[in-house]
């Protein structure tokens, strides 16, 4: 785990980022008939910008979440 007081080897632009959280709906269906049984709502956090980039991140067109 990082210390409290460390800094980034590489300054991230603070023009660049931008921070959203929203809330994403998922739909839930029964398997029998395909039919929408409910909805619910988890929080969702997009994030925009290069910082990823400049902090050493490496970035690709279709990033894919584990």
């Amino acid at each position: 785990m990082a210390e409290h007081d460390t800094k980034p080897e590489v300054s991230i632009s603070k023009a660049l980022r931008q921070l959203k959280v929203g809330y994403t709906s998922i739909r839930h269906e029964c398997r029998l008939t395909g039919r929408t049984t409910r909805y619910s709502c988890y929080p969702s956090l997009n994030l925009k910008g290069n910082w990823l980039e400049e902090a050493g991140s490496r970035t690709a067109d279709n990033p894919a979440a584990g």
